[in-house]
């Protein structure tokens, strides 16, 4: 039974792809968001932990500086700190 285990979780690790590996070894990191407008960063925040982001460009998180919930839209650029 536990090598079924150990032969299943292997078949899913070796089947991610390198981003979902990053995603899930970021979950919960503090992350660097900037926010672009003509190219030029209008704003910059950190976040406390985890960023959603959805796939019409909105993102939610935490900033670090506020404790407060900064919802953003448009050309953003979030990397782990």
């Amino acid at each position: 039974m536990n090598r079924l285990i150990v032969l299943v979780l292997c078949a899913v690790a070796l089947g991610c792809t390198d981003r979902q590996k990053a995603g899930w070894a970021a979950y919960g990191d503090p992350h660097i968001i900037e926010l672009y407008s003509g190219g030029q960063i209008v704003a910059r925040f950190e976040s406390t932990g985890k960023v959603e982001c959805t796939e019409g460009g909105i993102c939610d998180f935490m900033d670090a500086a506020t404790g407060k919930l900064v919802r953003t839209t448009g050309d953003i650029v979030a990397r782990v700190k």
